[in-house]
């Protein structure tokens, strides 16, 4: 069983953060709620997904990513116990507009 945050002595404690999500969630808008369980190693054993609003195919990308996390492990007592460590993800794509022209037709000239 995995301890929730509440039962630990010390809460697992990412040691690496994930900085770019793939490239296709990077131009999407979404959110999803995600469970890691974290073994007593500081390993990710599994990434669960709660609920999401993006695209249900890309939700194996998101569990992949997360998954190449490490922790310090979760704490009971002194000990390294397997904890659930929850996160939420959430992003907003806005296309960029380069570069903008409005295209006006001249009257034919008689």
């Amino acid at each position: 069983a995995y301890y929730r945050r509440s039962q630990l002595t010390i809460p697992a404690i990412p040691l690496s953060e994930p900085y770019d999500l793939p490239q296709p969630l990077e131009q999407l808008s979404g959110r999803a709620e995600l469970t890691l369980l974290v073994g007593e190693d500081g390993a990710v054993d599994t990434v669960i997904t709660k609920e999401s609003t993006f695209p249900p195919e890309y939700y194996n990308q998101l569990e992949v990513f997360f998954s190449k996390m490490k922790f310090q492990p979760g704490m009971v007592d002194g000990r390294p116990e397997k904890s659930r460590f929850e996160i939420e993800v959430s992003t907003t794509y806005k296309p960029e507009i380069i570069e903008s022209r409005t295209l006006v037709e001249e009257p034919p000239r008689p």
